[in-house]
């Protein structure tokens, strides 16, 4: 569990250096996707699909965890496609989705092909998109298209972990199971550099593949080994919450045979976690200051809270430059006393306007996992108090002089900028 979540974080680092290095990156790709792309594969899949929906499964064990694709998912999963193919990146189609589209992946790629034709005789004279172009040449354009879920998954990772270090646990197993799988498809886990390889998994008989070039770049290898790892632990949680004995490919009956099959998957993750543990310290040096701020659970808990606390100063940055144009888009628009505008230039008033708009939405996100949650914030920022417990049982305490020294020392330490 910490290793996934030890990816997450140097993942989100890298994409928050990225995006302050590449500050209009944004805006080229919303020039892009808005003028070009998405009017285009809405016109493509309007012709070709006669329902722009598609149902998983009827089976209440699968629906708890997967969600049925809706008219927005699908057409974010063809941006996605192109996107893809547009940089020369592997792209693992799902044939499902193709069939249920009545699309052939030739016809798909023959679409993708004109579409990327148009894409490239865009005006490029305009100063904003000098960040797209910079950028496209390294890192991947579909790892900014996902809606950021950091947040979500960072409080339901901490749910988890409770569940799994408490002596008095609140869920049965396959009830982690599940929120496990849930965390698994919040988290912002993919690599924002370019992709030459390719994962795919299948089912009946169980297995999962991995094709690399070898013509790979410094760092791709392990970048591929670690998405291939991640992908690994995801299918183990699958088949453990459907009880699939991989030996047999059913369901274990016998007392006996399901005891073997659940020491069969411990094993399976306790190999997968030592060769995890190898290969984060043969990370290149950017990427290893994120892992080496997150060895122990306590600094795991500095470099999440630091992370929320980033997310949360970025956001309040944008709603007082920007609040009356995105203020609904805003996650912390319901935790405002006040309009960001209305804060004026006083920069010590602001500080203390962000600091409790970040206590109530940790506040907000921890409660929404089950947790009891008492902040004070009257006083001194330095002063106020956080204190988190799941019943009587304490979970997390931190002061206000405490989150600001962590932020501050994760920041001195370049977790967030390259510079």
């Amino acid at each position: 569990m910490n290793n996934i979540i030890r990816l997450v974080i140097i993942y989100s680092c890298e994409r928050m250096k990225i995006l302050n290095k590449y500050e209009d990156i944004d805006r080229g790709l919303f020039f892009f996707n808005e003028g070009v792309v998405k009017p285009k594969i809405s016109q493509f899949l309007s012709s070709n699909c006669k329902k722009l929906e598609m149902v998983i499964s009827d089976k209440p064990e699968v629906k708890k965890i997967f969600e049925d694709w809706d008219e927005e998912k699908i057409k974010f999963e063809f941006l996605h496609y192109f996107w893809d193919f547009m940089q020369e990146q592997p792209i693992g189609y799902n044939t499902a989705l193709l069939k249920h589209c009545n699309l052939s992946q030739k016809k798909l790629e023959a679409f993708m092909s004109r579409l990327m034709a148009e894409v490239k005789q865009v005006r490029s004279d305009y100063e904003f998109l000098d960040d797209y172009y910079e950028f496209a040449e390294q890192f991947s354009v579909s790892s900014l298209l996902s809606k950021d879920k950091l947040n979500e998954s960072i409080f339901t990772y901490y749910r988890i972990f409770y569940e799994l270090e408490t002596k008095k646990p609140q869920l049965s197993m396959k009830e982690v199971n599940e929120l496990f799988l849930k965390f698994i498809q919040q988290v912002p886990y993919y690599s924002p550099f370019i992709r030459k390889y390719l994962t795919t998994f299948s089912r009946e008989p169980h297995h999962l593949s991995l094709t690399v070039p070898l013509n790979f770049s410094q760092g791709m290898l392990l970048d591929t080994l670690f998405h291939f790892l991640f992908q690994f632990i995801q299918e183990l949680f699958y088949v453990g919450y459907f009880k699939i004995d991989l030996m047999s490919e059913k369901s274990p009956k016998d007392l006996k045979f399901k005891n073997l099959y659940e020491q069969q998957q411990i094993d399976r993750f306790e190999e997968t976690t030592r060769i995890m543990d190898t290969l984060f310290n043969s990370l290149p040096s950017e990427q290893l200051k994120s892992y080496q701020v997150s060895v122990t659970n306590k600094a795991i808990d500095i470099t999440l809270i630091s992370l929320l606390f980033k997310q949360c100063q970025t956001q309040f940055d944008n709603d007082v430059l920007f609040y009356q144009d995105y203020f609904e888009t805003s996650f912390l628009k319901d935790f405002y006393e006040i309009a960001p505008y209305k804060m004026g230039e006083n920069s010590k008033k602001k500080a203390t306007h962000m600091n409790k708009v970040f206590f109530k939405f940790l506040k907000h996100g921890f409660e929404a996992q089950g947790f009891t949650v008492d902040i004070k914030t009257a006083g001194a920022i330095d002063k106020w108090t956080l204190k988190i417990a799941y019943g009587k049982e304490k979970f997390l305490e931190m002061t206000g002089e405490q989150i600001r020294m962590n932020y501050k020392n994760r920041k001195l330490k370049k977790l967030f900028n390259y510079e």
